[in-house]
């Protein structure tokens, strides 16, 4: 797997254990890796996915996610 930079490839290992992704789960691993690449999604990703229930959240991807500020 080819990454951007050490900061992107710690960000995606940082996801895949929040969540206990399975190796297996290429699908996941492929949002993982595409939310870690990307600052701006990687600051949101708590309002992305939600790690509890191992889904993406949909109402944030329908809404744009405009009333979510993040620090």
């Amino acid at each position: 797997m080819k990454f951007l930079n050490e900061k992107h490839e710690n960000q995606l290992v940082a996801l895949l254990q929040g969540d206990g992704t399975h190796p297996k789960d290429v699908e996941r691993i492929s949002l993982f890796y595409i939310l870690s690449g990307n600052t701006d999604l990687y600051a949101k990703f708590r309002h992305i996915y939600d790690f509890m229930n191992h889904e993406i959240v949909p109402d944030y991807l329908h809404d744009g996610g405009a009333e979510i500020v993040t620090v």
